[in-house]
């Protein structure tokens, strides 16, 4: 490949939570593939294997609710919420 993303060097450096779905069939990128890129990762993270899933359309076959749970998880750890559960917005530099 001449335009090679290098997803194990740079997942190293993300500092953010991750989330990866991983379909079982994906042909495009193997799912062994995924799996490595999670267990790389630092925490929080979190894996959702898609049964059957391939490379496209996993969002759309439900599996929408493991991102609005993921995002859920993620917000109640924020210390930036305010105690109404809004989300207190950043402050410039």
């Amino acid at each position: 490949m001449l335009d090679q993303f290098r997803s194990l060097e740079t997942i190293l450096a993300v500092k953010a939570p991750i989330l990866i779905l991983h379909g079982t069939e994906d042909r495009i990128i193997p799912f062994a593939f995924g799996r490595q890129l999670f267990d790389a990762a630092s925490e929080p993270k979190r894996f959702v294997r898609i049964e059957g899933g391939n490379h496209a359309r996993n969002l759309e076959q439900g599996r929408m609710a493991a991102v609005e749970e993921f995002l859920a998880a993620i917000e109640s750890r924020s210390p930036d919420r305010a105690s109404t559960g809004a989300v207190t917005p950043a402050r410039a530099p």
